[in-house]
Formats: C-alpha cells, structure tokens, sequence
C-alpha cells in the first residue's frame, strides 16, 4: 500500500515546492498573425446586454451576449450588433480557466463563428479574442499591418 501512495506524495511534495502552475497556461498562445488570421470578424465595441435562449430537444440553453459594433477592423457584420454564444451560468464550481463576458465589456473583439447552423454567431473563446479598451490602441497599432486594407 505504502508503494502506491509514495508517487502520490512526491508529486504533491514537488508541485508545493514548484507552486501549481497558473491557469492561463491551459491555452495556448496566439501569435499576432494566428489571431488575426483566426478572427473573421474584429470589432471595436461593448456588451450591452445578454439573454438566453431555449435550444430544441433537451439540448440544454445557450447565452448570447449582444456587442453593439463602434468600429469593424475586419469582416463584415450582419449589422450594429453582434451575437456571440457566451458560458451558459451553472451552478456549482466553475474552472478558473473558463472565460466569462459580462454587460458593460468594451473593447477590441477577435471572433470566430460559433460553426455550422448558427449563423450570425461568433464565439470569443479565448483570452485572447478580447482586449479592453485601455489596450486597444496599442493592440490596433501592433497588428495594423496584418489588417486587410492597413496602411
């Protein structure tokens, strides 16, 4: 029994002396030009609300937050809003490695669609698909040469 129970100690012993690595090591990073190339849509803009919506046949509901668009960098959207499927709140423990949006976000936005048969919705499924506003400046100027139609 002690056999089994030895490995176990050690790597607790090695992971309290090392420190539990941080959780933003769960994604990997994008570089400048992946992100870019990644986001078929990039808008300036702000949560301005969310609401949730029933799915068919006991597929659960899925949240959808409203980004009300003050500038496009690429892409086209639909119009001056755009939707994207957001965590759905749970109850109960969640990961600190899950992203969550809330109304009143304002910033840079690096999307992607949501995929197929969802038309019109995009997800912001990475850390870094969003950047606050204090940033976005510095953030444009970085990539505005990797922007279509960048001068």
């Amino acid at each position: 029994m002690l056999r089994g129970i030895a490995p176990a100690l050690l790597a607790l012993c090695w992971l309290a002396l090392r420190g539990i690595p941080d959780a933003s090591a769960m994604w990997a990073e994008l570089s400048d030009a992946e992100l870019v190339e990644r986001s078929p849509l990039i808008v300036a803009g702000t949560i301005v609300g969310t609401t949730r919506l029933g799915l068919p046949a006991g597929a659960g509901a899925l949240t959808v937050g409203v980004i009300r668009v003050d500038a496009v960098y690429k892409g086209s959207p639909d119009g001056e809003v755009v939707l994207i499927a957001l965590p759905t709140p749970r109850p109960g423990v969640w990961s600190s490695g899950e992203i969550t949006y809330r109304p009143g976000q304002d910033g840079l936005w690096f999307l992607r669609p949501r995929g197929q048969g969802t038309a019109g919705l995009y997800l912001a499924d990475h850390p870094q698909r969003f950047v606050e506003r204090a940033r976005m400046d510095a953030t444009l100027e970085r990539l505005r040469p990797l922007l279509p139609g960048a001068r």
